[in-house]
């Protein structure tokens, strides 16, 4: 598991609105380890130096609205890598999103 820092200099802005986790098979949601519905928000990460980068990140509901352009942030967030049939990617979960009155650090 690969936990991010969050006092990393980079900004992470919303591009998408929230999009239901499903189960590939049943179809049903995806429930996060408090029970609560995931989520999964796609983000643009933006960094000091070098090209942004878009992730999506796992993550049950906001407590507040966020709107695709609003800056956010994450709390808990971590990235796990997996590999799967010669493909490797990472996977990116967080335990809270909420806007960022930080510009999205």
């Amino acid at each position: 598991m690969l936990i991010i820092d969050p006092n990393a200099h980079c900004r992470f802005v919303l591009v998408d609105g929230p999009n239901p986790v499903t189960d590939y098979t049943t179809k049903a949601p995806v429930m996060g380890a408090d029970g609560k519905p995931l989520y999964r928000y796609t983000v643009l990460v933006i960094r000091e130096q070098g090209r942004p980068t878009q992730i999506a990140v796992k993550a049950p509901g906001a407590t507040q609205p966020v709107e695709p352009g609003t800056p956010v942030s994450f709390q808990g967030l971590t990235g796990i890598l997996w590999e799967r049939d010669g493909k490797q990617a990472v996977a990116f979960r967080a335990s809270a999103i909420a806007p960022s009155v930080t510009g999205g650090k």
